[in-house]
């Protein structure tokens, strides 16, 4: 199992022992050695998939602004990032309630890292204002991939705000207002998009959820996965690190919109 290459001594095949010749080693090319990511940065756990059962190294990243990753020997990873959520809006008085705000897009998948540092961008989750319009949603960015927040609720109409992925939804009726997009679905006429569902950290998640509006004065529900509910009154914020948008107010005056949850990065890889 050593070969040798100008000199250089090096490992460049695999042997095993088959079950019909136990006491015999022979060359077997179809056992490559596996080569095993080693890292820091964030805060760092042992997950076990329950899909596919694997035992994996995770990285959480969950505070807002940059951070570091930083990479010892390279290897595949796999990631999940999604940005943050914007606010709920409080709508115009006597014409409608607050619209839902939207959740960030979720972005997964896997990329081969070098040895090297990483920055790891968490987005913030944008205010729900008292007037106007609610502001988008912070990117969350690592690995060279970006996950871009949810965008802004207006309040001159009554449709939910929007991602990149999927849309705010409309209510027509008077005083309504629509929901915001989630991760994983378009928003309804009043409640906000379903987020995006993983076993990424170690069991179902959702996370993502788009924010509620107002269905004939009464707030509704934000999307599954953190999603803020809106109200008449204070709308909900969208639960931190989950990227979910926040619920929608009363537009009679005095009130908010819910903020924006912040969005989250995850890294992740075989031990």
């Amino acid at each position: 199992m050593i070969g040798f290459n100008g000199g250089l001594i090096g490992i460049n095949r695999t042997y095993g022992a088959t079950a019909a010749s136990p006491g015999v080693w022979t060359l077997d090319e179809t056992l490559p050695t596996k080569r095993k990511v080693v890292a820091s940065g964030g805060t760092v756990t042992e997950i076990t998939d329950p899909v596919n059962g694997f035992l994996y190294t995770l990285h959480s990243f969950t505070s807002t602004g940059d951070t570091s990753f930083i990479v010892a020997q390279g290897g595949v990873v796999e990631y999940l990032i999604i940005g943050g959520g914007s606010g709920g809006n409080t709508g115009t008085a006597f014409v409608n309630y607050g619209n839902g705000g939207a959740a960030g897009v979720a972005r997964t998948g896997n990329v081969t890292v070098a040895a090297q540092t990483y920055t790891i961008t968490v987005g913030t989750g944008s205010a729900g204002p008292a007037t106007g319009n609610s502001s988008a949603g912070g990117s969350s960015s690592a690995l060279g991939v970006t996950a871009t927040g949810g965008t802004g609720s207006s309040s001159t109409g009554r449709t939910g705000a929007s991602n990149a992925d999927f849309s705010g939804g409309t209510n027509s009726a008077s005083f309504n207002s629509g929901g915001g997009a989630g991760a994983g679905a378009n928003g309804s006429s009043s409640t906000g998009g379903a987020g995006f569902s993983s076993t990424f950290t170690g069991s179902t998640v959702v996370r993502g959820g788009g924010g509620g509006g107002v269905d004939n004065g009464v707030g509704a529900a934000g999307g599954a996965g953190g999603g803020g509910a809106g109200a008449d009154g204070n709308g909900v914020d969208g639960t931190a690190n989950t990227g979910s948008g926040g619920g929608g107010g009363s537009g009679a005056g005095g009130f908010t919109g819910g903020d924006g949850g912040s969005g989250v990065v995850f890294i992740r890889y075989r031990k």
